[in-house]
């Protein structure tokens, strides 16, 4: 059995799944008085899915994960493309966004409709939203929808889009972080802010996809946090509310007005360079069982949270070891997981990804230190792949009662 957490004794509260909803919480969290544990004692199950690499298909890195019932669908930055493989890591089709090397033609954010089969694309400095079908094929253009960065579609047909802003140093100018649509169509905007003299949103820090809006059981509510706050909000199609507030060891904890202190100094990011272990946002938040994920990003390490809202018990991914349940092969380790972490959840699984480097390297130790037998379809990707392969999709789920 895995033991309780000291952590839950040092909680300021207790927690209840329905009080959670009525009233924000706060709780006092050291990260590292999170546990780890093995993948086996961890996780229900775990799954490396390789996705096929050929010429049409070679991409360098997943910064958007879309999942649905037939696909895997993947955003890379690196080649301005989204690409479409089958549930089994074959390759289906790609939209090619054209040349990485022209700014205003890059693709930030993908949004999948489900059920109309649609793959919503946002462009760098293009004013509209191009729709294609699942063949890849252009079928509209919407100049209705603004919020280019990151949004996410709900089972309700409204749409949550973080609206990213510049601050404004000469004038004050309210600005509402969320905003939600329905059909193009602006119906409320949440969590305003002044933008005068605050942290300006606008930079490469915010447009990564740690900040992305990661799909929760509850396809009517999403989690999520801004730049240089303690706190995750819960977000509906007509609310955001505090869902949950932290306090940080001081260490961690950037100083009172400390980004506003800096204006015209530095940008955010290269405060935060400057103090590296400064906890400069909370990304990756969802909720999944009676789990809560999520992503406490600094410049040095970022530590993967989950958190049970029963018990108060706490684990950080980053403390796992691998072990004969997931084939001694690499786990919250390496580029693309400091960059991306968890980067999407469906039907109770989370995803993330792993280099074909290091699976490889992960081979070449097993095969010097202990005898691992693989899946069938694992075999085939060592016989025939190499070290600069695709990125290997990892799908696990987490044991009841952590």
């Amino acid at each position: 059995m895995i033991r309780k957490s000291l952590l839950a004794g040092l909680f300021t509260l207790l927690y209840s799944g329905l009080q959670l909803y009525a009233q924000e919480r706060v709780m006092r969290l050291d990260p590292k008085m999170a546990r780890g544990g093995t993948t086996g004692k961890i996780f229900e199950t775990m799954e490396f899915i390789p996705l096929e690499t050929t010429k049409a298909s070679l991409f360098g890195k997943i910064d958007q994960l879309e999942v649905t019932d037939d696909y895997y669908i993947i955003l890379d930055g690196a080649t301005n493309c989204v690409l479409m493989f089958k549930k089994d890591g074959s390759f289906y089709k790609k939209i090619a966004g054209g040349s990485p090397d022209n700014y205003r033609n890059l693709i930030r954010h993908i949004t999948v409709d489900r059920n109309k089969r649609i793959i919503y694309v946002q462009r760098n400095m293009k004013p509209m939203r191009e729709g294609y079908d699942f063949n890849c094929n252009l079928i509209s253009k919407d100049s209705g929808i603004k919020d280019k960065f990151v949004s996410t579609l709900l089972a309700n047909g409204y749409l949550v889009a973080r609206h990213f802003y510049n601050r404004d140093n000469k004038k004050d100018s309210v600005i509402n972080r969320i905003v939600i649509y329905k059909d193009s169509v602006i119906t409320k905007g949440l969590l305003p802010l002044n933008s005068f003299g605050g942290p300006d949103a606008n930079t490469f820090t915010l447009a990564t996809s740690q900040m992305n809006l990661l799909r929760s059981e509850q396809d009517t509510v999403v989690y999520l946090s801004d730049y240089n706050e303690q706190v995750i909000y819960r977000v509906t199609k007509d609310t955001a509310t505090t869902f949950l507030r932290f306090i940080f060891p001081l260490a961690q904890t950037v100083p009172l007005n400390a980004m506003r202190d800096s204006i015209g100094k530095q940008r955010p990011w290269e405060y935060f360079i400057k103090h590296p272990n400064y906890i400069s946002s909370i990304g990756n938040t969802a909720m999944i069982g009676n789990y809560l994920v999520f992503r406490l990003n600094t410049f040095s390490k970022p530590a993967t949270m989950i958190m049970n809202l029963k018990t108060g018990n706490m684990i950080q991914l980053e403390k796992v070891s691998t072990d004969s349940s997931s084939y001694f092969l690499p786990f919250a380790t390496g580029n693309d997981w400091n960059n991306e972490g968890i980067t999407q959840i469906d039907s109770g699984y989370l995803y993330c990804a792993a280099a074909a480097s290091l699976m490889f390297s992960a081979l070449e130790s097993n095969t010097a230190y202990r005898q691992v037998t693989y899946p069938d379809h694992l075999k085939q990707f060592f016989k025939k792949g190499k070290s600069s392969d695709n990125p290997v999709l990892i799908r696990f789920k987490l044991k009841d009662n952590l």
